[in-house]
């Protein structure tokens, strides 16, 4: 009775590798979001012609939503 109480507690042990690749995924997840929020940053303080064009596209010209008749609400 004892081997079978070992063998099932040894299948939950889980591996080194385990926690270095769930720690990896979850270090660049966190790396990305803040080059994201960084480059978003970035790009709300600059002030070249790009950048303001970027922005008056996305604030003042929403994605257009298609009605049910064919029309769009802009």
């Amino acid at each position: 009775m004892d081997t079978n109480r070992i063998e099932k507690v040894r299948n939950q042990v889980k591996s080194k590798w385990y926690y270095i690749f769930w720690g990896a995924m979850s270090l660049s997840v966190v790396t990305m979001c803040g080059v994201i929020a960084y480059s978003n940053f970035t790009l709300a303080e600059s002030q070249d012609k790009m950048a303001r064009e970027v922005r008056s596209y996305l604030m003042v010209k929403p994605f257009p939503l298609l009605c049910r008749d064919g029309t769009y609400i802009r």
